[in-house]
């Protein structure tokens, strides 16, 4: 009865192995017939040895049984070692995965660095340019030049700094003629 049991708990297994397995599911049926012929030779040799034949019971089990389970056993071992690949291949996969996606990410990096520097570079430009017109400018007046002309216009500081200028320039040339 505990040879049938465990018969029984190997179907529930394969049931639930076959769901989830990708591979070649005739491994199953070929299992399935294999688990079928051990149960149909069980009655045989319970008969035997209830009659104390235990001579025919080993016989049995070693040419009917034997075979048949050697076959099961063979056939998940070849399960096991085609899930062991499917697995190892998905860890590779995703290895891989993981190369592409830091990749992805120090690319991300360098571009936003490129693209700060760039608007970081304008930004400084932006502001560079005037103060450096308006000092040259200062440096013209302090050496004597009133012929000075800036050309940065804008509404904020330097803008408003570049107009000061400029008044004070025609301020200073209406003064001397």
């Amino acid at each position: 009865e505990r040879s049938v049991t465990s018969l029984d708990n190997l179907k529930v297994m394969m049931d639930q192995m076959s769901s989830r397995y990708t591979g070649d599911k005739a491994v199953f049926e070929r299992i399935e017939t294999n688990r079928q012929a051990i149960l149909a030779v069980i009655p045989e040799l319970q008969n035997n040895a209830s009659f104390g034949l235990g001579e025919k019971v080993y016989a049995g089990m070693k040419e009917k049984v034997t075979p048949l389970l050697d076959e099961i056993a063979n056939e998940l071992a070849n399960i096991a070692t085609e899930q062991d690949s499917s697995a190892i291949e998905s860890i590779e996969v995703a290895d891989r995965l993981v190369v592409l996606a830091f990749l992805a990410v120090i690319a991300v990096v360098i571009l936003s660095t490129v693209i700060a520097m760039v608007i970081g570079s304008k930004i400084s430009r932006s502001i560079s340019d005037p103060v450096n017109e308006i000092e040259e400018a200062a440096q013209k007046l302090a050496q004597g030049n009133l012929d000075i002309d800036i050309d940065y216009t804008g509404n904020d500081e330097l803008g408003r700094l570049a107009d000061s200028m400029r008044a004070t320039f025609k301020f200073l040339q209406a003064v001397i003629k």
